[in-house]
């Protein structure tokens, strides 16, 4: 796990320059480890607006997207209970 990245995006002051799609769905990842679903995406999703309307890229923001590709991790990661994180994201992105 990395406490880092996780506390840096939720206290806001996360370097967008290097928060790439992995890191993203890193996040995402941790978050269903430690709530149910419903809990994670509200908690992700705050977060992620919060992120980006206070570097001024609040109009990339959908909670639609964001939503629906947490769900997408969700059921991978419930289909392949003992698979880690890079095994998960390989079949997220396939």
């Amino acid at each position: 796990m990395n406490p880092e990245l996780i506390a840096a995006f939720e206290d806001g002051t996360l370097n967008l320059r290097g928060f790439d799609h992995k890191q993203h769905v890193y996040i995402a990842w941790v978050y269903l480890n430690q709530l149910p679903r419903k809990l994670a995406i509200e908690k992700y999703c705050t977060h992620l607006k919060s992120l980006l309307d206070s570097n001024g890229y609040g109009w990339k923001y959908s909670r639609e997207i964001t939503e629906n590709y947490i769900n997408k991790l969700d059921v991978l990661m419930k289909e392949n209970p003992l698979s880690g994180f890079d095994e998960v994201v390989e079949k997220l992105n396939s």
